[in-house]
Parts: structure tokens; C-alpha cells; sequence
């Protein structure tokens, strides 16, 4: 019989492997064809690692994706950029084809011009170095690097407080990674606050040519796709799944319609069935580790209530102070 940490143990590596597996979508495929179309072929088709040149070629062009947060934006275009072998390693330098910056909030041109160089392989740089002879350290070192695509994660940070000058500049110096000898390919990815950003400049908005803005899941049109990824989980987990009770539906409602979000609560939620030892999935197990995660009193849990559609999903009051053994065994018994 399995002691206590064994079965630990297992449960965390049903949860880890549950966390690794992707699902791709639309949404992913798109992406992956839009990458493509930011570089040249060869004369067999396949693309290569030189970024396309528009506007008598003078310059690149970029994708911005824009999601809200808890959508998977994040994992998908890394699995995107991961899925084509042209953006792999330089073989000269050993150095990546793409680099990932992720703004951290308040972010300066600075700190970006930084961030960049870190990932290029310049750490500690000075803080009283001038951004003009930072920019130009960047330029130099993708071109030594053989970086053909930069990719700013969180980018909407990029602008938030900033004054107009502090926009203009962030903004110019977006455009000139985009333009002249070593122009790079560019991904832009953030909330819905990055498509204001983009359309302040119209020339930044017309190098940011495609856009990506998934659209929300819906009970009507992804129910099939969202039980079967709810199926396919418990699969892997080894346990039963019970649907009753509305549980797609309210999945969906309970996750803001995004699809990153319903996989992460539905994993909260086997984790918490195989801690139990539970043989089957249920709706109180999502309402457990939906609950913990959005910090609400039962009477407004989605998962929970009678008239869930008309449970508020933003400003709910925090969950009143009362034992988890007790909540548990009261909706168990029910």
C-alpha cells in the first residue's frame, strides 16, 4: 500500500504532466502561418532567417497579439516561435534566432534597452549609460547575435503612466529596430490596452500588419471542444469526469471565456480530486478551486450558485472566514 508521500508524489506528477500538455487552436495556428509570413523562403519554399522587407525594402513588419490576461498568450506564441526550425539556435554563435522580453512594470525605454542587451548576452550594464549609446549596443549586438525577431511580452507596461514624450520615444525606437540594415521581425504581446497603444502611431500600427485577437469562448459555439478538453484531462489524470450540472457552461462563464483559464482551473480542480482520492471530477471540486482562486463567499461562486449567469465576475466581495473542512463536508453531504 502507498504511504502518504508516495502518493504525494504521484499526484504531482499526474499535475505536472497535466500542466505540460499543450492544446493547440485556431488561435495557434494562425500564429504559426503569421511567422512565417514575417520571413523569406528559399527557392524551396521553406523560410529562412531574413526578415521580410515591405515598403521598397526598407523595412520589417510585426504581429501584435492582444488577449486578455489568463488567455495563453504567453505559452502559445513561444510554442509558436519553438515549432520553426529557422528560428533555432545560430549555429555560428550558438545564440537564439529570437529573444523574449518580458516588461516589467513601470518600465522605462531603459530598462527595455537593458532587458534587450541582458538577453543578448550584455549583462550588468551601467544605469548612467546614455539610451542613445544603449540603442545602438543593441543594434550592434543583434546583428553579431544573428537575432532576426524580438519579441516584447506584457508590451501594453510599455506605455502605462508614461508621459507623451515617454510614449513617442518607446514608440520611435520600436520603429527603428524595424527599419534600415539589421532590421528585425517583431512581436508585440498584450491586454487590449496594446491596441490603443499601437494605433496612436499609424506607422507603427501599419508595421504591426497582423493582429491577433482571439475571440472569447462561447457555451454555444465551444462547448464540444471545452468537454473534450475537460475529458481528455481526466484521462491522464486517471479519473472519471461527471458533466451534469452544467459544468461546461459554467466553466466557460467562470473563466472569462479564455481558454488559458480553462485549463488551469480545471487542473486546480483534478489536483484537488486527487488529493481527496476522489475516483471522479465534479463540479464541487471546481467550486473549491475556483473559489480559492478568486477569493469569493459561496453565494457568488459560479460553480455553486443557482442562477450562476448572473454572478459578477469582477469586484466580488472576498470569501468570508470560515473553515475549508467544514465548506468541504457541508457541500459534500449536500
Amino acid at each position: 500500500m502507498a504511504t502518504t508521500d508516495e502518493k504525494r508524489a504521484e499526484r504531482k506528477n499526474i499535475i505536472k504532466a497535466l500542466k505540460a500538455i499543450h492544446i493547440d487552436t485556431e488561435r495557434d495556428e494562425k500564429l504559426k502561418e503569421m511567422i512565417i509570413e514575417l520571413f523569406e523562403s528559399d527557392e524551396s519554399g521553406a523560410s529562412i532567417p531574413v526578415p521580410t522587407r515591405f515598403s521598397c525594402n526598407l523595412e520589417t513588419r510585426g504581429i501584435a497579439f492582444i488577449e486578455p490576461a489568463g488567455g495563453g498568450k504567453t505559452t502559445a506564441i513561444y510554442r509558436a516561435l519553438q515549432s520553426h526550425a529557422f528560428l533555432a539556435a545560430n549555429s555560428a554563435t550558438a545564440m537564439p534566432r529570437f529573444i523574449h522580453i518580458t516588461v516589467e512594470s513601470p518600465a522605462t525605454l531603459k530598462s527595455l534597452l537593458v532587458g534587450m542587451l541582458e538577453e543578448l548576452g550584455v549583462p550588468n550594464v551601467s544605469s548612467s549609460t546614455p539610451n542613445w549609446q544603449l540603442s545602438k549596443l543593441v543594434r550592434k549586438r543583434l546583428e553579431v547575435t544573428g537575432t532576426v525577431l524580438i519579441w516584447i511580452d506584457e508590451a501594453h507596461d510599455l506605455f502605462i503612466s508614461r508621459t507623451d514624450g515617454e510614449v513617442e520615444d518607446m514608440l520611435k525606437f520600436i520603429k527603428r529596430l524595424m527599419e534600415g540594415d539589421g532590421a528585425v521581425a517583431m512581436i508585440l504581446s498584450g491586454t487590449e490596452k496594446l491596441m490603443e497603444i499601437t494605433a496612436l502611431d499609424r506607422q507603427v500600427d501599419r508595421r504591426f500588419m497582423f493582429k491577433i485577437v482571439p475571440e472569447e469562448l462561447s457555451e454555444l459555439t465551444d462547448y464540444d471542444q471545452v468537454a473534450s478538453v475537460l475529458r481528455m484531462y481526466c484521462t491522464e489524470a486517471g479519473i472519471k469526469l461527471d458533466l451534469r450540472d452544467e459544468l461546461v457552461e459554467r466553466l466557460i462563464y467562470g473563466s472569462r471565456g479564455r481558454f488559458g483559464l480553462v485549463a488551469e482551473t480545471t487542473i486546480q480542480a483534478i489536483d484537488l480530486a486527487l488529493s481527496l482520492e476522489d475516483d471522479q471530477l465534479s463540479r464541487d471540486h471546481f467550486a473549491e478551486a475556483w473559489g480559492i482562486r478568486e477569493g469569493v463567499k459561496w453565494d457568488l461562486n459560479v460553480f455553486a450558485a443557482a442562477d450562476w449567469r448572473i454572478v459578477p465576475l469582477n469586484g466580488s466581495k472576498r470569501l468570508e472566514e470560515e473553515p475549508t473542512g467544514r465548506r468541504r463536508k457541508t457541500r459534500r453531504a449536500a
